[in-house]
Order: C-alpha cells, then sequence, then structure tokens
C-alpha cells in the first residue's frame, strides 16, 4: 500500500508537466494557424491588387494598340493625302505651264497682226474717217504711234495689255450702234440685239424722236447697266451723209434720257468711229 502511494505522487507532476508541453504546442499551433490565416489573407489582398493591375494594364496595352493603329493609319491618310496634293500640284504646275505657254503664243500672235504697213494704215484711217467732219490729225498720228508700237512689243507686253482691257471691259459697258446701208439701225451690248428700220416722219425727213423711243425701250429692257457705258457709233460707206449728221445730233439727247432714268447711277458716253469695215 505504501508503495502505491508514492507512485501516485510521483505521475501527477509529470502528468503536469505533459499538459503544460500539450498546452504549449496547442498555443504554438495557434499562433502558427493565426499568422498564416493573416499571411493568406494579406496574400489574397495583394493577388487582387496584383490582378487589378494586371486588367488594367492589359487594358491600358489595348488602348495604345488601338491608338497605334490609329495613328498608323491617319499617317497612312496624311500620306495618301500628300501623294494626292503632291499629284494635284504638279498637274497645276503642269495646267500653269500649259496656259502660260498658250498666252505667250497668243501674245506673239498679237503682236504679228499690228504687223500693218504705214500705207496700209493710212488707207484704213481714211476709210474710217467720220463722214460729214475731218479726221483730227493729232488722233490720227496716235493711232499710228500705238499700231507701231503695239507691233514692236514683246508677248508678255501684249499679254498685260489685253488682260487691262479686259479689266476694264468687267467695269465698262461697251455698246455699238451701226446704221446699216442707211435702212436698218442695229444696238447692241453684246448679249441683247435690238435692230429696227431707219424712221422717217410724213415728209420722209429723219424722225429724231422715233429713233429716241426705239432706243431708249431697248436700253429700259436691259438689266441695270455699269457705272459707265460707251456706245460706239458705227456706219455703212453707203450711207447718207444727213443720217449719219441727223443721228449724231439726236444721240446726246438720248444719252442724257438714259442717264436721267438711272437716277445717276449710270454715265453714258459715244464715241464715232465711223465707217465699220467689213
Amino acid at each position: 500500500m505504501i508503495a502505491s502511494k508514492k507512485l501516485t505522487l510521483q505521475l501527477t507532476p509529470l502528468l503536469d508537466l505533459l499538459l503544460i508541453v500539450i498546452f504549449a504546442q496547442y498555443m504554438e499551433v495557434r499562433e502558427q494557424q493565426v499568422s498564416v490565416a493573416s499571411q493568406t489573407e494579406s496574400a489574397v489582398v495583394e493577388r487582387d491588387a496584383a490582378l487589378a493591375e494586371l486588367m488594367a494594364l492589359q487594358e491600358r496595352a489595348v488602348k495604345l494598340q488601338q491608338a497605334k493603329e490609329f495613328a498608323e493609319a491617319q499617317s497612312r491618310m496624311a500620306q495618301s493625302a500628300l501623294n494626292m496634293q503632291k499629284d494635284q500640284i504638279e498637274e497645276l504646275n503642269f495646267q500653269i505651264d500649259r496656259t502660260l505657254n498658250q498666252a505667250r503664243v497668243l501674245g506673239e500672235l498679237v503682236v504679228s497682226m499690228f504687223n500693218i504697213p504705214p500705207e496700209e494704215v493710212d488707207r484704213i484711217l481714211a476709210e474710217t474717217k467720220p463722214a460729214g467732219g475731218a479726221a483730227v490729225s493729232a488722233d490720227v498720228e496716235k493711232i499710228r504711234s500705238q499700231i507701231q508700237e503695239f507691233s514692236s512689243e514683246s508677248a508678255g507686253e501684249m499679254i498685260r495689255h489685253l488682260l487691262s482691257y479686259e479689266q476694264i471691259r468687267k467695269r465698262v459697258d461697251v455698246w455699238e450702234l451701226h446704221l446699216a446701208a442707211g435702212t436698218q439701225w442695229t444696238i447692241s451690248n453684246g448679249e441683247r440685239t435690238h435692230t429696227f428700220s431707219v424712221p422717217f416722219d410724213q415728209n420722209e425727213d429723219f424722225d429724231a424722236n422715233r429713233f429716241l423711243a426705239e432706243v431708249f425701250a431697248w436700253y429700259r429692257s436691259l438689266p441695270q447697266p455699269k457705272s459707265r457705258v460707251i456706245l460706239l457709233v458705227t456706219y455703212d460707206r453707203s450711207t447718207r451723209s444727213y443720217l449719219i449728221r441727223e443721228a449724231r445730233e439726236a444721240i446726246p439727247e438720248l444719252l442724257e434720257r438714259m442717264e436721267k432714268d438711272s437716277s445717276g447711277r449710270s454715265n453714258f458716253e459715244f464715241t464715232e468711229l465711223g465707217f465699220r469695215l467689213d
């Protein structure tokens, strides 16, 4: 009995020690589990963050790829447009060169047209001398001088003369009034032409009032003329001189009436060129 009691007393401390060791191991395992859980949770958070960053990088990469493809497409389009513009510029340069060559040929042709012998110039001026009046020698000499000047000009100078004349025509209306064979008047502004018989009264005299009425009615059918209108008057060589004289006296009244009708917006004047050469 005594031996048994000693054994019991000796086992109790061992059991306590064993329990302490087991509890310590349990606590260590528990701490390890908590640490592992914490590390696992941190790893999950880091994984999610890395995954989100990866998705953002992939999305950015897609956008960059799209931007690259768009830039390449724009570059190709720009290059195509540049090539097209280059072709257009080359075509325009070709057209300009061809136009300049044509203008130069035209200028040379016009210059050659003024290579008229002096005696031929005198004959033409004599034939166009206004009936019933003497040609002004200063005007005749000026025409001779201009013809001689034109005949010696370069093609470029002649082209400038023609272009200047065209600019004047854009700002000035030029009308033509022609008496054909003493029987018909024809008036034209280049777009509209009116022809009417020479009016005579009961005494077979020139009827200036009917003449004025015919031309004025034609004028009223036109759009508003430009600020300046020049009326060029010509007639056939067979026209009787008294008809030319009567018309010459009536035209100033006609121009005054048209100018008054335009309320001063247009200024009218006339120049008698004499006989028309066919």
